[in-house]
């Protein structure tokens, strides 16, 4: 089984990496010497003939490869399996972790650095390919150790910054060294995308669309590949589809969309300028627009004063009701949130939600030995956006919760208390400080449905880790961990074992795939002591590095 690849070619900036396993097949080792297929951009109508230089390109490369090392096999991944890489938490000026270099052609050997880049997508870093070798046939490659797939599905989010020979960036699949393979390559100096097959270091085009791809600008770069593989109808905003059939492969779909890091929705979360004004005024107050184009409206029980052994429980730590709406089509949202209630709160809040149409999907508690007692209710499903919002807004208003009061959130020290520096090094992550509390939020690495629709990772089903100080660099903590059924033992195994108590373990939602459950925890200690029992217990999910 030839392991999955990812390849950024010269002059690029790579920023996130994701790979799934799909369903498993036995038919990708099945290889012709002359694979062939055909591609159509979106601006090509049926049976029109392709630009000129969308026509094959034929075989290109040395007569007498040069040699490669044999590639080490990376371990095979079961369905569902998968991988998620930022550099984050990488070394400035290294190597990123899990993945080693190598090249196909002549020249130099690859130079891959991991480096800060303000406009990254997940910030501060990204890799980048670093050599300034004009060789004209040599392509660098990255590739990650951990998976092997039989059919799988790979996205990279990629910049074009530099080069006269080539701009490129592209993703490797069926790897079985640096002379074999298959690539997607996008090339911002002739603004075009191509599909090749690379045999003995020498490499010929089957499939290709004349598409542009700006150079300073983010793109990403998806392909998923299967044995059996229906494309269906779909509208896909702002992107390009190609339908590329092989006999490699049964079907290859290839989506690339265009990242412009200039545009205002990027720097605010994604979010088109007045998306969400309408929900907006229902609640009163503005969201904080995340990733993935979610907006997530806050609603802390800064109302409540609950204690657990004496230490006061802050909102941010445990006591944050929220609701987050995410665009699945035109005047249709899917919602999912989570509201914070006194026992005698519930059921009017649950009636009045059921009422107008919003499901409860789960009532329990996440703490334990908190006085006075709270449940917390998790809602969810989708619809016109305005009428869920009003449907919150009015099941809310029967609590005594404080809404906010309009404004932007203002900037918060780091220093509360203990070493956040050393809890973030600790956590692989950079963690945001707010309420007084050091937050953070692992998402889980492989793709999240709920009723079949894509759910961005910052609708909440992710991993939230919480350090509340509580002096003498001590920190109460609280949170839950997002996992499959078969990470919860080793996850509470990791908890209990080292003093952290488990308080809840439950589920979220009704229809999530994969099946998720959550365990929620306490412990009030050490706070760098607590940081190396969390990461332990995150590195038994399958969580986004």
């Amino acid at each position: 089984m030839a392991a999955l690849k990812i390849v950024p070619l010269a002059a690029l900036l790579l920023g996130l990496i994701v790979l799934v396993s799909c369903n498993d097949s036995d038919e990708d080792e099945k290889r012709p010497n002359s694979p062939s297929g055909t591609a159509q951009s979106s601006n090509q109508k049926p049976g029109e003939k392709p630009d000129a230089d969308e026509e094959n390109e034929g075989e290109e490369g040395p007569a007498t490869p040069a040699a490669v090392a044999a590639e080490k096999a990376a371990p095979q991944q079961t369905s569902g399996k998968g991988f998620a890489y930022t550099f984050d938490g990488d070394t400035p000026g290294q190597m990123p972790a899990k993945f080693h270099g190598a090249k196909t052609g002549g020249g130099t050997q690859e130079k891959w650095a991991v480096t800060a880049d303000p406009t990254a997508p997940s910030k501060p870093n990204v890799v980048a390919q670093t050599s300034t070798d004009q060789t004209d046939y040599r392509f660098p490659l990255l590739i990650a150790d951990e998976g092997s797939f039989q059919d799988l599905d790979v996205s990279v989010k990629f910049k074009a910054v530099s080069g006269s020979i080539d701009r490129a960036g592209g993703l490797v699949f069926r790897l079985k060294d640096p002379n074999n393979y298959y690539i997607v390559r996008a090339n911002a100096l002739e603004n075009n995308y191509r599909l090749y097959h690379v045999v003995n270091g020498r490499r010929s085009q089957f499939a290709g669309a004349n598409l542009r791809v700006t150079s300073g600008e983010w793109h990403e770069l998806r392909v998923s590949a299967t044995a059996n593989y229906q494309v269906k109808g779909t509208d896909m905003k702002n992107s390009k589809l190609l339908s590329i059939s092989t006999h490699a492969l049964a079907a290859l779909i290839i989506l690339v969309v265009s990242l412009q890091t200039t545009s205002p929705a990027q720097v605010t979360g994604d979010q088109k300028p007045g998306e969400w004004k309408a929900v907006e005024d229902v609640f009163g107050f503005p969201p904080a627009n995340l990733p993935g184009g979610v907006a997530r409206f806050n609603m802390p029980r800064k109302d409540l004063h609950v204690t657990i052994a004496g230490t006061e429980v802050k909102p941010g730590l445990a006591l944050g009701g929220w609701a987050a709406f995410h665009h699945v089509g035109a005047n249709d949202a899917m919602i999912m949130g989570d509201l914070v209630l006194t026992e005698d709160e519930v059921a009017p809040v649950m009636k009045a939600l059921q009422d107008g149409g919003v499901e409860v999907t789960a009532l329990h508690n996440h703490l334990n030995g908190e006085s006075p007692k709270v449940m917390y209710l998790h809602m969810g499903g989708h619809g016109d956006p305005v009428k869920l919002a009003q449907t919150i807004k009015q099941a809310v208003g029967l609590t005594k919760t404080p809404l906010p009061q309009g404004g932007g959130a203002t900037k918060e020290t780091s220093d509360i208390g203990f070493d956040v520096a050393a809890v973030e090094k600790i956590m692989g992550r950079q963690g945001n400080v707010s309420g007084g509390v050091l937050h953070f939020n692992v998402p889980r690495a492989e793709k999240l449905t709920e009723e079949g629709m894509d759910t961005p990772p910052s609708m909440g089903a992710g991993t939230a880790i919480n350090f509340q100080p509580t002096g003498n660099g001590r920190a109460a903590i609280a949170g839950d961990f997002a996992m499959t059924g078969k990470e919860v033992g080793p996850v509470m195994k990791v908890l209990e074992d080292n003093g952290v108590q488990v308080v809840a373990l439950h589920s979220h939602a009704l229809d999530d795939e994969p099946r998720l459950f959550y365990m929620h925890f306490w412990a009030n200690d050490d706070a760098v002591k607590l940081a190396k029992t969390l990461r332990s217990a995150v590195d038994e999910t399958n969580s986004a590095k």
